[in-house]
């Protein structure tokens, strides 16, 4: 089944995905390579941090242990 134009909330954003149901335990949901480049994504494995500058969305960054 596949989820046309869903609208996730990342931080402060709501930026759109078409999700594809996969029988997976451990995870809720996989942003590929062009879902980032959609969406202007930075990565910075050091900081551990993604910073997402899409198209008329506020920017965010999200990280998994904000320092």
């Amino acid at each position: 089944m596949i989820i046309r134009d869903c609208g996730i909330q990342v931080v402060d954003a709501v930026l759109h995905v078409d999700l594809i149901q996969l029988n997976l335990v451990d995870l809720d949901i996989i942003l590929g390579m062009d879902w980032l480049e959609k969406h202007h994504a930075s990565v910075d494995y050091f900081r551990k941090e993604i910073m997402l500058r899409s198209p008329r969305q506020p920017e965010v960054t999200f990280c998994k242990e904000c320092r």
